[in-house]
């Protein structure tokens, strides 16, 4: 039975640095990391190593959040980069992050959802970053209880 594992800290403290650490240890280990490169936003998938610019330019359509613009075209490959992972069942399964835009259903949404609603069918573990701030507002929008939740911490695990 897969279980769900929740990697939390403030925006810029190190969580998706220590992930891409850990991974690159393990070979059972995929998913979608959100690493921050040159100062604009980026998707990694972790299995293929391949990094795609999310961050766009003013006056591009994109997803608009804060200041940010993202490249939906970019989050649809992510989307189904994750569900295909997730149907090879690999013993760890990243999803970063678990966001405003998720809450609000885009994003890494509806693949997101899907997969955190089916894992304790099968033998996956998955770690979702959720900023600091957002757990209360994740673990309602998934309707996830703090009993079902494990801390992970990428230099211990």
């Amino acid at each position: 039975m897969g279980k769900i594992y929740v990697l939390t800290g403030p925006v810029g403290s190190g969580k998706t640095t220590s992930l891409e650490r850990w991974c690159q240890k393990r070979k059972n280990a995929d998913g979608i990391l959100a690493p921050v490169i040159e100062g604009k936003r980026n998707l990694k998938f972790i299995r293929i190593n391949e990094i795609k610019g999310l961050e766009i330019s003013a006056g591009n359509n994109g997803i608009k959040i804060g200041r940010y613009i993202f490249d939906e075209k970019v989050f649809e490959e992510a989307r189904n980069y994750l569900e295909g992972a997730f149907q090879n069942n690999p013993e760890w399964l990243i999803i970063d992050e678990i966001g405003p835009l998720e809450l609000e259903g885009n994003g890494l949404e509806p693949a997101a959802g899907k997969i955190i609603k089916q894992i304790k069918s099968t033998h996956t573990n998955i770690i979702l970053v959720i900023r600091e701030g957002l757990l209360d507002k994740v673990f309602k929008h998934y309707n996830l209880s703090p009993e079902e939740i494990f801390n992970f911490n990428p230099l211990v695990s």
